[in-house]
């Protein structure tokens, strides 16, 4: 095996070896590891999930979430970000090397090197307004529905009289019931526990914006409304 420095250098390796890693966890670990020139050891990610050891970078501090034990260490700055396994004759590696920014780890900010700036011209400081109360007078209530017009619209609504010639191809069971003054009758669906009225085509944005304008509380109780 030969391994490459993130810089593309190559790392001379002598085989494997198995090692006993004390990491003052109170346990040992054993691991198959890699011997190569390097100025530093350097742990896997493959190593960290086997043993299901956390790293915390912040504190500087190496977890063992098995048995509740944590370990501190100390942090050293490396030239090399990574090691990879890489042949670097392959036909692709000309040409991503005329791009290292697109491959490589970067950990400045890019330099500009165009003039081009974009700015949004403004006057005194951020616009900025405390919370008000609104105004109870300013709200728009819902516009009133009427019965008579929602039967007329029944008669004429083409889904209804689809589903009350197939009643079979739906899972609604409809049926006429007397609504307001008794003299109206509004099919309504009687497949749940609810009588719910079936809203024609014409009148469902109607119906469920003056509902939605009552309140915001969700769809359960939008259904709610729809049903009472």
């Amino acid at each position: 095996m030969q391994l490459f420095a993130a810089n593309g250098t190559a790392v001379p390796t002598y085989g494997k070896r198995l090692l006993k890693l004390d990491l003052r966890l109170r346990r040992n670990f054993k691991w198959p590891f890699i011997i190569a020139a390097v100025s530093q050891p350097i742990i896997g990610a493959d190593f960290l999930r086997h043993f299901e050891l956390l790293v915390d970078i912040k504190n500087g501090i190496l977890i063992d979430p098995l048995i509740k034990l944590k370990t501190k260490s100390t942090l050293y700055a490396g030239n090399s970000s990574s090691v990879k396994v890489i042949i670097e004759n392959s036909k692709f590696h000309p040409l991503l090397s005329e791009f290292p920014t697109l491959i490589g780890t970067n950990t400045t900010p890019n330099k500009i090197v165009h003039g081009v700036e974009h700015w949004i011209p403004t006057n005194g400081p951020p616009v900025f307004s405390k919370p008000r109360r609104i105004n109870i007078a300013t709200i728009e209530t819902p516009s009133h529905i009427g019965f008579q017009a929602m039967a007329t619209n029944q008669k004429s609504d083409k889904e209804l009289s689809e589903i009350l010639a197939h009643p079979d191809k739906s899972s609604l069971v409809l049926q006429p019931f007397p609504v307001g003054d008794h003299a109206i009758e509004l099919y309504c669906d009687v497949a749940s526990n609810r009588i719910r009225p079936f809203v024609p085509e014409v009148d469902r944005k109607k119906v469920y914006s003056s509902l939605h304008s009552i309140s915001l509380p969700g769809i359960k109780a939008t259904v709610k409304l729809v049903e009472e």
